[in-house]
């Protein structure tokens, strides 16, 4: 059970829930004597009642308070206390990577931020390895970035209390790994083989992939799957990802090596050559960023104004007209259009089947072929498209030379790169405020610009992109108007988000649609009838019940992972449920959803990008999780289009929960983009199995028509 806040174990008393994982909680508390708060780690009773587990653990955690290193976090003590294994550690006021990616990069870091901290965490890892102590469990969770907002920002790499001495083989077992660990584990960890300082840096190295991408190299939810990629397949280039950055694709692959005596000899020797590789070609540029210079109190990042600056915030200005009127319009573009989290597990056993299918010593790739595979075009759905520009305007105008690698060559010839910097060199700061859909190569972009005359200025910009040696890259872009002018409106839309209510089917309408009693009251409802269960402005978020989570739209509507940039007050979703769903008649559940655009334009590129994702989505299973022991696999059927809708149906069939199918639709009319959701409990035989997609009833299609038709100017 996890410490109360107040609570005091072994003499430190609790301030607050800092994490949680597999092997237990992490708080922050007061130290008992001292006038300083430290980060304490508890660890779980089962896992502490292990009594080989207890001797390695004290071993362990006497030689991680040996170490001494800036770029370390120090532990201070160590103990049980009733039956719990403790361990105290500095406690640092910053954030872990694996967070930031989340929340603030999730397209990856750029190259002048990922370079030193890999530099300090070699650094860390090679002192810890002439002392004879293993990490094992490097990976961007375990890196904390502090003090991002001072003078002298800091790299620690956290989790040394349960290293493991060189000379303990011991492997993947319950003992010592989650899950969560195997993505960034080398092949000789995962087989349990004797181990080097090589097996820190493969996962070192598999962290430098992910801060540059976003991704990692290999990933599935099965971690079986991800342990037979590690032993047997190539590493996909980085280059897929960010084509600029292709010289580090050979850096990666020695470093990355399935062979421990094929890698490089140090950490440090990989971080160097990573830096090195960054000197050629495109990376140059990022390069010369300011690297980081170890101290007693860490290693320094960025300069304080570069790391400032808001990671979405674009800048620009013009000094044509007096500073009062000075008109923000970036160089424009011309030229023509082209075109779940698991307990621990033991894998050595299924790592050994693994073997059998595939051994990881071989010659040359996986399929007998030489060298790897080509490189996958981007697809060009909205998500790709915001997370283009997103990264396109994180560059300016601090990295101009950044940008601008990211425009067509058309663009840049017709451009020019000396308008390019004059006209970004005029901008004090710029913030890319939301990005929403405009069709199916563009998205429109607004924009808050801060000049260095003091003026600020807010404009629509949309920006169309192309595909250009795998990757996307900016063709144009147009200024629709600044928004803060009111003599340059953005397109007028033919129907106002205050009338969003008038989309909603009221719950006789509903009533007529589907053939049983829904009510707009909570307390209604019951065997065979649909009740309000919520109605709220805004979307939601439920990608974390979804795998993958990129198809959260096909399970839930009104997704924030969906509809990205949409004002809130544009959309609104009802949910209509029965509590005791009895398959006698009708659906037992009903979602039905309304969103304004600025544009009909935008509303109709949201639909074609949402076809494609469901499309994509429909090619395997999506796992929902609903609540306590209630999850669904759902099979998809293909997706199907008509002149105002495009539909999916689903079915699962678990043993637990029983059969389930469910249909989802979505359509535009004007600037209104309409979802609607049905799910209804079909009658089948026979025992548990793969769901099918023709059981559902195609309720939702039937709604979102009717949804439609109540969108009138």
């Amino acid at each position: 059970m996890p410490l109360r806040i107040g609570e005091t174990f072994a003499g430190y008393r609790v301030l607050r829930l800092l994490g949680s994982g597999g092997m237990g909680e992490v708080y922050l508390v007061q130290h008992p004597r001292l006038p300083r708060q430290e980060a304490l780690k508890v660890l779980r009773t089962d896992v502490s009642s292990d009594t080989s587990f207890r001797e390695r653990f004290i071993r362990e955690a006497d030689l991680a308070a040996g170490l001494r290193h800036s770029n370390i976090v120090g532990v201070h003590d160590r103990g049980e206390y009733e039956g719990q294994l403790w361990i105290a550690m500095d406690y640092i006021e910053g954030a872990d990577l694996s967070r930031l990616l989340k929340q603030r990069y999730p397209a990856g870091l750029p190259v002048g931020h990922v370079l030193p901290i890999i530099s300090a965490v070699a650094g860390a890892l090679d002192y810890a390895h002439k002392r004879g102590l293993l990490h094992r469990d490097v990976k961007p969770a375990n890196i904390i970035v502090a003090d991002l907002d001072t003078d002298d920002p800091s790299v620690l790499l956290a989790d040394f209390g349960i290293a493991r001495p060189l000379d303990d083989a011991s492997g993947i077992t319950t003992a010592n790994m989650t899950v969560g660990t195997v993505a960034y584990a080398a092949p000789e960890q995962l087989m349990g083989l004797s181990l080097d300082g090589r097996a820190d840096q493969y996962a070192l190295a598999v962290t430098a992939y992910e801060l540059l991408t976003g991704l990692l190299p290999f990933d599935h939810s099965n971690p079986v799957v991800i342990a037979s990629h590690h032993l047997n397949a190539s590493v996909p280039p980085l280059s897929r990802v960010r084509p600029e950055l292709v010289d580090l694709d050979s850096v990666l692959a020695v470093a990355l090596a399935k062979e421990p005596g094929d890698r490089f000899l140090t950490s440090t020797e990989f971080a160097n050559a990573l830096a090195g590789a960054c000197a050629k070609g495109d990376a140059a540029e990022a390069s010369s960023r300011p690297t980081l210079a170890a101290s007693t109190a860490g290693t320094r990042l960025l300069s304080n104004a570069e790391e400032r600056r808001s990671p979405l915030t674009p800048k620009k200005t013009s000094t044509d007209l007096p500073p009062s009127t000075t008109e923000i319009n970036e160089p424009r573009l011309r030229w023509p259009v082209i075109a779940s989290t698991l307990a621990m597990v033991a894998l050595l056993a299924a790592v050994a089947v693994v073997l059998v299918v595939g051994p990881w010593h071989h010659d040359g790739t996986p399929d007998g072929t030489t060298g790897p595979p080509p490189p996958i075009a981007p697809s060009m759905t909205f998500e790709a498209m915001r997370d283009f520009v997103s990264g396109y305007y994180a560059d300016l105008p601090a990295h101009p030379e950044a940008a601008w690698a990211k425009v067509t060559p058309d663009g840049r010839n017709e451009t020019g790169h000396d308008n390019f910097v004059d006209f970004w060199s005029r901008i004090q700061s710029v913030t890319l405020v939301s990005i929403s859909p405009r069709d199916a190569t563009s998205v429109v972009a607004r924009l808050d610009y801060v000049r260095k005359d003091g003026g600020t200025d807010t404009e629509d910009r949309w920006l169309r992109m192309a595909v250009v040696n795998n990757a996307i890259q900016l063709q144009e872009s147009g200024r629709i108007g600044p928004a803060s002018d009111p003599s340059s409106p953005v397109s007028d839309p033919t129907f106002s988000p205050e009338n969003i209510d008038r989309v909603l089917l009221t719950a006789d309408r509903l009533s007529n649609i589907l053939g049983v009693d829904v009510t707009d009251s909570p307390s209604g409802g019951g065997a065979g009838g649909l009740a309000l269960k919520s109605s709220s402005y805004g979307t939601s978020d439920h990608a974390g019940q979804v795998t993958p989570p990129s198809c959260v739209g096909v399970i839930f509507t009104g997704e924030h992972e969906v509809y990205g940039g949409i004002d809130h007050a544009g959309i609104k979703t009802q949910i209509f449920g029965d509590y005791y769903p009895s398959g006698d008649s009708g659906p037992y559940l009903l979602f039905q959803t309304a969103a304004v655009f600025p544009t009909a334009d935008a509303a109709q590129a949201f639909v074609n990008t949402s076809r494609t994702q469901w499309v994509t989505c429909a090619a395997a299973d999506v796992d929902v999780t609903l609540g306590y022991e209630n999850g669904r696999r759902f099979t998809l059927g293909s997706v199907q289009s008509n002149d105002t809708l495009i539909t999916v149906a689903m079915a699962a069939y678990g043993g637990l929960n029983g059969p389930d199918a469910c249909q989802h639709a979505l359509g535009a009319r004007e600037n209104v983009v309409v979802e609607a959701r049905s799910c209804s409990v079909p009658k089948v035989s026979g025992p548990p199995g793969k769901g099918d997609p023709a059981w559902a009833v195609p309720d939702a299609e039937r709604v979102a028509t009717a949804m439609l038709e109540n969108v009138t100017p």
